[in-house]
């Protein structure tokens, strides 16, 4: 199995390059690190939520395909994670989480830092948001502070870099379903769907992004009975991206171009039809030229005979 330890393979992994087995993947209810017990279920949010959230975690070049004996507490390298099938490598240097992503043609990165509020300086909460009875974020563009208790920050760094990925998640899947409309809009003939007019294809998509965004876009995800502590920390990220504004946008914008296609399909059914009744009328006027002319072949002979 390839060993994930370099840079280069972070960006093999973001661009499709590199696929670790199918069974190293676990859904996030099964990655019990997270939360900081072994063989204790991550149960902070909603079930069909969590089951599209899948980590491979990575330790000293090994993936694992049971998690059952790996102690992977504080002890993993990378995780690498596929969420809506948007794909996330999250590397742990020192006390930083640093989460990569494709933004477009580059890489970006996003720094989770964390510390003990045992040691914590003063100026350290400068900025920062009490979030729990012992918790408190800070949260700045492409960096966030995480503020806890040392038996507590493992686990609230993780559900936090967690959470900082779903919401990045949600936008760049949705961003996804935009750019396909609108390539597909482009093309003069779909690369997929051979038997499928490209109209029905255009149906197909808008449909399926649709029922995406009904089904996993909550501006709640999480089950508050359980966890609180998650919950303003969720809410803090998702405000702070302004995620439901930006998802709505970007649905407001594919509605559109969903119009302008069915306008231009309709367009072409109206010139198609208005062709069809030009060559229906050519034809009907030949025909009518052709009986003409038949007639007086036919009958000339007697008009003639008759004028002598």
């Amino acid at each position: 199995m390839k060993i994930f330890t370099t840079f280069s393979s972070i960006e093999d992994y973001l661009n499709n390059i590199y696929e670790p087995a199918h069974d190293c993947y676990h859904p996030l209810s099964e990655c019990s690190f997270i939360n900081g017990k072994n063989n204790y279920k991550v149960r902070f949010m909603y079930e069909h939520i969590s089951d599209e959230i899948q980590i491979a975690p990575v330790m000293d070049g090994q993936q694992f395909t049971s998690l059952a004996d790996a102690n992977l507490y504080e002890n993993w390298k990378y995780l690498l994670v596929k969420i809506f099938g948007v794909r996330f490598v999250v590397h742990r240097v020192d006390n930083t989480f640093i989460v990569h992503a494709k933004d477009g043609y580059d890489i970006s990165e996003f720094k989770v830092y964390r510390t003990a509020s045992e040691i914590a300086l003063p100026e350290t909460y400068q900025d920062s948001t009490r979030v729990g009875e012992t918790t408190s974020i800070s949260l700045h563009n492409k960096e966030l502070q995480v503020i806890a208790p040392q038996n507590m920050l493992e686990s609230v760094c993780c559900r936090t870099t967690v959470l900082y990925m779903l919401a990045q998640a949600y936008m760049k899947r949705m961003k996804k379903e935009l750019d396909t409309l609108i390539t597909l809009g482009n093309e003069e003939k779909p690369k997929k769907g051979f038997f499928l007019k490209k109209e029905n294809i255009i149906d197909i998509l808008f449909q399926k992004a649709t029922e995406f965004k009904i089904r996993y876009i909550l501006d709640m995800p999480l089950k508050k009975g359980r966890v609180e502590d998650s919950a303003q920390i969720w809410k803090l990220i998702y405000q702070f991206y302004d995620v439901k504004q930006y998802v709505i946008d970007l649905d407001s914008k594919m509605k559109d171009i969903k119009l302008l296609l069915d306008n231009k399909g309709m367009n072409k059914l109206t010139a198609t039809g208005n062709k069809i009744a030009y060559i229906a009328t050519a034809i009907g006027l030949a025909g009518l030229f052709v009986g003409i002319v038949s007639a007086i072949g036919t009958y000339l002979p007697y008009i003639i005979e008759w004028n002598k």
